[in-house]
């Protein structure tokens, strides 16, 4: 979650203890007076620090002085739709299964590992236990019936759990695969619903108020990445 240029912003690190490098970059004589006398009264608390960082913007600005630029990052880019990860498309298969299963409706997907901590919220690890290898989250629908009844098989303590494998499709905007994670001999590690109503969480539907949400992780033998 390429072929077309980035924008770019230049970030640039300015301290307040750059008046101690004006003599370096300027002659002392090009400074305005009331650059100086800020600097001065800045250092005895009588203008506070935006006062004088406004004093030291407009030396810049006026090329008074000069900041080498140090890092360049880059703030956004000019992929289409078409051209980046857009959704993912998630796939069920194993004896448990007849045809198969597919579900079009998570929103999140993470592979992880014994390195990633902490743990993403709703998925409680027993001290000692495995890190699971990956997790999905979405909003609790009709359509993962199927995934509730291996969610019954887990907490069921009379059927043993049965495995499955399982593939992750990630999706560029036109529908076309960018990449699939396979995933082999995988058993059922943790399954959480909760409301998500905190304002500064991005919805997973259309509405911009609480919404109930799931996290189903697994643990798996093994897994690979495929490319088209």
């Amino acid at each position: 979650m390429l072929k077309k240029k980035f924008s770019g912003i230049l970030a640039i690190s300015l301290s307040l203890a750059v008046i101690s490098t004006i003599g370096v970059y300027a002659e002392t004589s090009t400074i305005p007076d009331w650059v100086k006398n800020n600097a001065k009264w800045w250092s005895e608390g009588q203008i506070g620090e935006s006062d004088y960082i406004s004093s030291l913007q407009y030396l810049i600005n006026q090329e008074i002085i000069k900041i080498p630029i140090t890092e360049v990052t880059a703030a956004t880019t000019s992929l289409s739709d078409n051209d980046r990860a857009m959704s993912i498309v998630v796939h069920y298969d194993g004896e448990i299964f007849e045809t198969g299963e597919t579900i079009y409706t998570y929103s999140e997907f993470r592979q992880l590992s014994s390195t990633i901590n902490p743990v993403p919220l709703g998925i409680q690890v027993i001290s000692g236990s495995t890190v699971p290898t990956f997790y999905l989250a979405g909003l609790p629908s009709k359509d993962k019936a199927m995934v509730y009844r291996l969610v019954d098989d887990y907490v069921n303590p009379g059927r043993p759990p049965a495995q499955y494998n399982i593939s992750v499709d990630v999706l560029a905007g036109d529908g076309k695969i960018i990449q699939t994670w396979n995933y082999r001999n995988c058993a059922l590690h943790e399954y959480s619903v909760y409301l998500e109503n905190s304002k500064e969480t991005y919805r997973f539907s259309d509405k911009d108020d609480s919404e109930f949400r799931e996290i189903i992780s697994w643990e798996c033998s093994g897994y690979n990445l495929t490319f088209p």
